[in-house]
């Protein structure tokens, strides 16, 4: 259970900068990947527990961690939806399948702290794997 921990807080830590990580693309001129409205820091109601993330951690890449950002549609009760892989590091170990199947966990506030509705918008969610 000590490995499951240490993994969820990895994926804890970085969640609180996914908004963020969002409106830094959009203003660097890359393509809209960030909400038209800003969505400032996501209010996490659900993550991913450490159970979770063992379950999914790739199997060909025990003893080494990586990184994946995933791009998530907003649904109106905070859930995440259509989500496609932007990067994963290292490539081909699987971390970005994982991070894949770690969406469904996540859900955030159906409303920002100043009451607009989060629907249609979208958020990056980065996520660490540390080695267990």
């Amino acid at each position: 259970m000590r490995t499951a921990t240490s993994l969820m807080l990895a994926v804890w830590i970085l969640t609180g900068a996914a908004a963020a990580a969002g409106q830094d693309a959009a203003s660097s001129g890359t393509p809209p990947t960030a909400p038209a409205k800003p969505l400032g820091m996501p209010h996490w109601v659900r993550k991913p527990d450490g159970d979770d993330v063992a379950s999914v951690y790739p199997s060909g890449a025990l003893g080494r961690g990586g990184h994946a950002v995933v791009l998530c549609k907003i649904t109106a009760d905070g859930s995440m939806s259509d989500c496609k892989l932007l990067s994963e590091q290292p490539e081909g170990l699987g971390f970005g399948d994982a991070a894949l199947k770690l969406a469904p966990h996540f859900k955030m506030s159906a409303t920002t702290s100043d009451g607009r509705s989060v629907e249609g918008l979208t958020v990056n969610v980065p996520m660490t794997f540390s080695p267990p």
